[in-house]
């Protein structure tokens, strides 16, 4: 058989065979020097037109990959694409390709926190939708593409990289990339810009700058796929910490602050959500409204759906028709996103409902009483609140909207609050804040380390239900910032240590 470690396709089986009929019937013994063949062929069973099954001696996956790189001494073939099975592979062949064999199997993904959530899946489940449908075999191989390219340009585990652009699925297989190599991932939001991104990549000082798509798409607009250009910053530094997700407030309260979290966090805040009763479960379909770049969608949204099965939909934008079209054609049963925008869609003129909606989960504000009540007359469900901070991730919810408007909910399982002088504080282990910042005057630290996170919130406990009502703020809240639209590359060109280059490893011109 082939004597190339690489999965044989048609057209290096019928060499095989040819060469076994040519040597009387024996198997052809390997070249010198190359390694044997680790794949057997099974007898056809299928019928003619449909892809052989081919069957991988146990414990050799590992012996396999490693000779992946290997080029195969046989013509080229046609483009293979495997779905993996606890025995075979399936090979289905795609005419007038190429091939460029991926494999999509356990063995790709390294050992990482987040292996469980892009290898528990089979191959064939859907993993989220927008202008078309992901697999988790797309995103498992999307993600060994982009990491063996992040690779080629230097980035490793300790390795500090910026991330921003335009909201696409390619921004999301860069994330778990990165993770997957274990660097430290600081994700900022597509409207940041000017002065207030060079603010940003002064005091965190990564090493390498990502970017998706160009100047020309909108940055409102999410886009299955779109370019990446990768830039290695000067005087970029390595983590300091153990922070794999860095998130920037949204400078209602001042600047904008640098917010670690850590694998432990993190991985406690998605088992919290497991916790919480009228979360999305397994088989769900939520149309997640926000910007993926903040902590709730992020978090509870993308990273919660895939670690309990639920598929994810992404709109084209957040507009109003956009919202309803995503809804309706997707069938969604679940709608989570912001206070403002559920205000659009209670307020909207055109008389639609969303059939099939059964959950709606408001996060950001308060949620206006007139807001509830229009919007569970149109589409027949009460919305339900998420209140928490980028520093602390969930602090309390209510999923199911059974509070009411008045009340964000019970304090999330292993969550732990005090109130002192009506303000809301959060027992943390440590300070969130990233370098300079994380002494910072918004967290008590204690001899230990830990200490309580300030929220800034007036809040009571409803001495009825025990749910958790905000009454108000210690100090103002700032009105928005309009974005600055200062064009990147004059921002970045004293940064760069050298020239940009695009996912294909050309020079950025």
């Amino acid at each position: 058989m082939c004597d190339r470690a690489l999965p044989p396709d048609r057209a290096c089986l019928r060499g095989a065979r040819r060469l076994r009929r040519r040597n009387g019937g024996q198997a052809v013994p390997p070249r010198p020097g190359g390694p044997r063949c680790l794949l057997r062929r099974r007898p056809r069973t299928e019928p003619r037109g449909t892809s052989p099954a081919l069957s991988v001696p146990p414990g050799r996956l590992s012996a396999l990959h490693e000779a992946d790189s290997r080029p195969c001494r046989h013509p080229p073939c046609l483009r293979a694409t495997f779905r993996r099975s606890p025995v075979f592979w399936w090979v289905d062949h795609r005419p007038g390709e190429t091939r460029s064999v991926v494999y999509d199997t356990f063995d790709d993904i390294p050992d990482w926190w987040g292996t469980p959530l892009l290898a528990r899946p089979p191959s064939t489940a859907p993993w989220a939708r927008s202008g078309r449908t992901v697999t988790y075999g797309q995103l498992r191989r999307q993600v060994t593409e982009l990491r063996r390219l992040f690779q080629s340009h230097g980035i490793r585990a300790g390795a500090t990289v910026a991330l921003r652009g335009v909201p696409s699925f390619s921004q999301l297989w860069a994330v778990f990339s990165l993770w997957s190599l274990g660097a430290q991932v600081h994700l900022m939001s597509s409207e940041t810009g000017g002065p207030e991104l060079a603010a940003l990549l002064d005091r965190t000082r990564p090493q390498f700058y990502i970017a998706f798509g160009s100047s020309g798409l909108g940055g409102r607009h999410f886009h299955d796929e779109c370019e990446i250009f990768v830039r290695r910053l000067r005087d970029g530094l390595p983590a300091a910490d153990d922070h794999a997700l860095v998130q920037f407030t949204s400078a209602s309260t001042g600047a904008a602050k640098a917010v670690g979290r850590s694998v432990r966090s993190l991985l406690t805040e998605l088992d919290t959500f497991v916790r919480i009763g009228g979360m999305p479960r397994h088989g769900d379909r939520v149309l997640i409204v926000g910007p993926l770049t903040h902590s709730f969608p992020l978090i509870g949204g993308l990273l919660h759906n895939m670690n309990v099965g639920a598929e994810t939909v992404l709109p084209r934008s957040s507009s109003v028709p956009s919202l309803l079209r995503s809804a309706i054609r997707s069938d969604a049963d679940t709608l989570l996103g912001s206070s403002e925008q559920f205000a659009q869609l209670a307020r909207c003129a055109r008389p639609l409902a969303i059939r099939g909606l059964r959950r709606a989960i408001a996060g950001g504000a308060r949620l206006n009483a007139f807001v509830h009540t229009a919007f569970e007359e149109r589409h027949g469900v009460r919305i339900g609140q998420a209140y928490g901070t980028t520093e602390t991730g969930i602090i309390a919810a209510d999923p199911t909207g059974w509070f009411g408007p008045d009340t964000a909910g019970m304090i999330a399982p292993g969550v732990h609050v005090r109130l002192l002088s009506g303000e809301l504080q959060v027992r943390l282990d440590r300070s969130p804040y990233v370098g300079v910042q994380s002494a910072a005057p918004g967290f008590l630290r204690g001899e230990d380390g830990a200490g309580w996170l300030r929220t800034g919130d007036l809040v009571a406990f409803d001495p009825d239900n025990g749910g958790l009502r905000i009454t108000g703020r210690t100090d103002p809240l700032l009105p928005p910032r309009p974005p600055t639209r200062e064009p990147d590359h004059v921002l970045l060109a004293p940064r760069t240590a050298g020239r940009a280059l695009t996912r294909a490893g050309k020079p950025v011109t």
